[in-house]
């Protein structure tokens, strides 16, 4: 399990253990904002650590196919 003890994988998406913050959402933040500005909203607003953060961005790498397949459910569920 490893990292992984970092995340709850029971429910219908990954999420970081204890929290609503799915392994998505750490992805999106990370990708999408600047390095200074992901930083606070990861570490500062969300008031996750690194090896939560990691955890989440690694267990979407090894499984990126599952993750895109939960964002096209996420977002067809959003437009119907």
């Amino acid at each position: 399990m490893g990292q992984h003890r970092h995340l709850d994988l029971s429910g219908s998406e990954p999420a970081i253990a204890g929290t609503r913050i799915s392994v998505l959402d750490v992805y999106h933040i990370s990708s999408e904002l600047d390095d200074e500005e992901a930083e606070k909203t990861l570490f500062d607003d969300w008031d996750l650590n690194e090896e939560q953060v990691e955890a989440a961005l690694s267990y979407y790498r090894e499984n990126e196919s599952e993750m895109r397949d939960i964002q096209e459910q996420k977002s067809e569920a959003v437009n119907s």
